[in-house]
């Protein structure tokens, strides 16, 4: 698209389809193209038409500019945080699992016994090496649809290595 039609679009304030807004809100949870068409069941391809008319829509010129200004446009809306409940949601056996193979340092050990890469790893789960660092060290903890990845991840590297039976 050219500069003159992204600021047409972007001043006749075309509505987003409801893929395109699928798209942009799994761009906001941090997935690359390539998880996007898995998730949503399509090709690599549909989802870079889809970040292209988002693109010329929101007058942007990169994703974290479509997200911004989705924001910033409330065509996003930032989740207001629910109040707190009296007794703690239940945790999952997986996430659970996970938390103390983090705290533990086991995390780290199972995925270098099993020889591969924290880049690897975040491949697997869909999320960046520096982001499995943050697992790792404690930093962060995996949450939502990466608990589910990361608790497989480190279930298939502790077979792989012989520390876990199958």
């Amino acid at each position: 698209m050219s500069v003159t039609t992204l600021e047409a679009a972007a001043r006749y304030g075309q509505p987003l389809t409801h893929r395109e807004l699928q798209v942009l809100q799994l761009i906001t949870d941090g997935l690359t193209d390539d998880r996007i068409a898995t998730r949503l069941h399509v090709s690599a391809h549909t989802v870079k038409s889809h970040l292209r008319r988002i693109y010329g829509k929101l007058g942007a010129r990169t994703r974290a500019h479509a997200v911004s200004l989705a924001y910033r446009k409330r065509v996003l809306l930032v989740p207001t945080p629910s109040p707190s409940p009296a007794v703690p949601p239940p945790v999952s056996e997986q996430a659970a699992l996970v938390r103390r193979w983090v705290e533990s340092g086991k995390a780290q050990i199972v995925r270098r016994g099993a020889g591969l890469s924290r880049a690897q790893v975040g491949a697997d789960c869909g999320v960046s090496a520096a982001r499995v660092a943050d697992w790792e060290s404690g930093v962060a903890r995996p949450s939502g649809a990466h608990v589910e990845a990361y608790f497989g991840a480190l279930t298939a590297m502790a077979r792989a290595a012989g520390q876990v039976a199958a």
